[in-house]
């Protein structure tokens, strides 16, 4: 569920959403072509069957993955922008709700419907007889497609897909969405970590799972039970893969977050510049009503020409005041952290907006009484 849209095909706009299909998933049905000509030979009759089935049911099962979690979306006040399916799931656009248990279960969502399809279509299998829960669950072990009982393998390759699917996603490394989980599971334990911080975390996590996956390979090298010839390279190359994801995936976020700060930080000096030139306008009217002022009386024309305009930007700068307020009301509200919470900047705005409204109450007074 990761945000990056290049090398992807267009398959045309699915209910108003944009949906392609990345390059990767091509390469990856590409692979189950090989290793299934490898495994069986070119003239085997099991080489489209199982490479077709494989593929598709793969298909399905990343378009389910990504329903789900555009259905959490839809139900939890976020939005979707594109869709781009992957082999491992998809690198969707979604815009996140701010909730950190909306962003969980949005997130959560994706492998839900992986875990639904493995539980019922394994039980089915278990139940009769067709099967036994370790034969979908090994990673070494797919399955092939058999054309006498079309069925039963196509569950069981289904039931297999989905598991590993879910398995995947789960992993706390870039690009898969147990990063997403790691984040909102930081937001939502209000553990008030910094974003660098969470993002490092994340990218030592992501670290460690590629070393690992270097040592699994080392204990593959003698593996000759697989269908997939070399078993190490393979694992190696993913290894290498995540390990260079994971340290990308920390630069982006951490640029994101910078370029993020450095724009609320310019608002904000914006607000404070605008509101100093407010509090100057106003000492400037005081005075000019000043009968004794004559050198500012004699000013009195160049300020009604730009009067109107200055007043027309002082109104816009109070709206978007007024908008950034709520937004940090918002967070208070969610968050539960309080004043104590804030940022220097944001308790200035609170405080600018709480003047204004009292000054605006007083002057309401002053004209009306008390009614």
């Amino acid at each position: 569920m990761n945000q990056n849209n290049s090398w992807s095909a267009g398959m045309g706009r699915w209910v108003g959403v944009q949906v392609n299909i990345h390059v990767m998933f091509f390469l990856f049905v590409a692979f189950i072509f090989s290793v299934q000509w490898q495994h069986a030979g070119v003239s085997s009759g099991h080489l489209t069957g199982t490479a077709l089935v494989t593929a598709l049911i793969l298909l399905l099962s990343v378009i389910g993955h990504e329903i789900g979690h555009v259905f959490a979306l839809a139900n939890l006040g976020g939005s979707v922008e594109e869709i781009v399916l992957t082999p491992w799931g998809g690198n969707s656009k979604f815009q996140l709700p701010d909730n950190p248990w909306a962003q969980l279960i949005v997130t959560l969502a994706g492998p839900f419907v992986n875990l639904a399809a493995f539980l019922f279509i394994s039980a089915l299998l278990v139940q009769s007889n067709m099967g036994s829960l370790s034969d979908f669950v090994n990673p070494l072990q797919p399955h092939s497609f058999d054309a006498s009982t079309a069925a039963v393998s196509g569950f069981k390759i289904a039931a297999w897909i989905n598991f590993h699917l879910l398995v995947i996603n789960l992993i706390p490394c870039f690009p898969f969405d147990g990063t997403q989980i790691v984040r909102s599971s930081l937001d939502l334990f209000q553990l008030n970590v910094s974003k660098i911080r969470s993002e490092c975390a994340i990218m030592v996590l992501g670290n460690g799972i590629a070393i690992g996956i270097f040592g699994a390979a080392l204990f593959l090298l003698d593996f000759k039970r697989s269908p997939i010839e070399p078993m190490w390279f393979y694992v190696m190359a993913t290894g290498i893969t995540l390990y260079f994801a994971s340290r990308y995936s920390f630069e982006v976020e951490v640029n994101k977050a910078v370029e993020a700060s450095a724009k609320q930080n310019w608002e904000f000096s914006q607000l404070a510049s605008d509101a100093a030139l407010y509090d100057a306008t106003e000492n400037f009217h005081s005075d000019l009503n000043d009968p004794t002022s004559e050198d500012l009386i004699s000013q009195s024309q160049w300020m009604t020409e730009k009067q109107e305009a200055r007043r027309r930007a002082i109104r816009e700068r109070e709206y978007q005041e007024d908008r950034l307020a709520d937004e940090i009301l918002k967070k208070i509200h969610h968050e539960g952290t309080g004043l104590s919470g804030l940022s220097d900047n944001e308790r200035a705005i609170l405080n600018r907006v709480s003047d204004r409204l009292r000054r605006r109450r007083s002057s309401e007074h002053e004209i009306y009484g008390d009614i």
